[in-house]
């Protein structure tokens, strides 16, 4: 797991440590790299994934990073998710927002089938290039500043 740690929510983080070695689970919290290198190890670490968000996510920085890394994603249907992932999962899962089971699901379903986890790996990995590299957006923006 990773991402910025609250101190407010470190006994959160214990707890659902401590829930999922119950299961027989080892849950290891990375928590947020300072550093790009740290980054990029975290994505090389992980097969999938998945920021089950409760607000409106307005960038979807995570799921770009994890394209460029050869990583899918399984996503919320919220924010700026949809969009990112369109209607023909290029590069990931989308799943109803707020619905843990589908999202255990659809995350189950990758782990049980890695032809097809590794098929959305390199269209998110080719999509990122596609759409979202300093090479796609150049020419939009010098279009946009033109006008």
């Amino acid at each position: 797991v990773g991402g910025f740690e609250p101190a407010q929510h470190r006994d959160y983080i214990t707890q659902q440590r401590q829930r999922a070695a119950r299961f027989g689970f080892a849950v290891e919290f990375v928590g947020s790299p300072d550093m790009i290198e740290g980054k990029v190890a975290f994505y090389r670490s992980i097969d999938v994934l998945s920021v089950p968000t409760e607000f409106q996510e307005p960038k979807g920085l995570p799921v770009l990073e994890a394209w460029a890394n050869g990583v899918p994603v399984v996503q919320p249907a919220v924010g700026a998710f949809p969009e990112l992932l369109g209607s023909d999962e290029d590069g990931g899962l989308l799943v109803p927002h707020r619905d843990p089971q589908a999202l255990a699901e659809a995350l189950l379903a990758l782990h049980r089938d890695p032809v097809r986890r590794l098929e959305l790996a390199r269209r998110g990995y080719a999509r990122v290039r596609a759409r979202h590299s300093h090479e796609a957006v150049a020419p939009v923006i010098l279009q946009a500043l033109q006008k």
